[in-house]
């Protein structure tokens, strides 16, 4: 089972939290505005963090990547990534064509000689960089689909299974595993961030 990867921040063990004991209602609301506002800042450079290990679209990661916001009850906010993991269409690919010669002439299917194209696979990029090749791959519509396009899936047979269903449909990682493998790079950015804004903000209230 896979883990949910998040970036936590929390105004606990701020100094100047408690420096304001005396105006506690006022503090707390400017960290959870400190809070909230580093939040959406930090969102891009997560997204292109973990883009820059995966090829994914930076619009498909943002839509995914859920800010969970600070409340006045709760002086904490969090950036969170779902654990699902990615079907292999959302990737770059495309197929393998080899072309091809008749050996022979078969009923419907030709004259001796003549060429034709035979699937070889699917390559798929899943790192930035070259394709690789998935030999034996194929496409197939998945049953929320009703035409071959954004509802398609990637397939490999599996070996000595018969029948319609005997293939596996193909996942990539999921953002949440890039986002693990990331996010203790950016947290400590994420955290000054958040240090400078509160006490931005909260010299900004009590000096009016």
């Amino acid at each position: 089972m896979g883990i949910r990867a998040e970036v936590r921040l929390t105004a606990r063990g701020l100094k100047l939290l408690g420096k304001f004991a005396s105006a506690q209602a006022n503090s707390r609301a400017v960290a959870q505005t400190a809070i909230n506002s580093t939040l959406k800042r930090s969102k891009p450079k997560a997204v292109r963090a973990i883009c820059a290990q995966v090829a994914l679209r930076r619009p498909y990661v943002s839509e995914r990547m859920r800010e969970v916001p600070a409340t006045k009850d709760s002086l904490e906010g969090r950036l969170s990534t779902p654990k699902r993991g990615i079907l292999l269409n959302r990737f770059d690919f495309m197929r393998r064509m080899l072309t091809r010669r008749r050996k022979r002439t078969r009923k419907g299917k030709g004259k001796k000689g003549e060429a034709y194209k035979q699937l070889a696979g699917i390559r798929v990029r899943v790192k930035p960089g070259r394709m690789k090749l998935m030999p034996g791959a194929f496409l197939i519509r998945l049953r929320r689909g009703k035409e071959l396009g954004d509802d398609v899936g990637i397939a490999i047979r599996r070996r000595g299974a018969k029948g319609r269903s005997n293939y596996t449909v193909r996942h990539g990682p999921s953002i949440s595993q890039v986002f693990r493998s990331v996010k203790d790079d950016i947290a400590p950015d994420i955290q000054r961030d958040f240090e400078r804004t509160f006490k931005f903000l909260i010299k900004r209230e009590f000096n009016r």
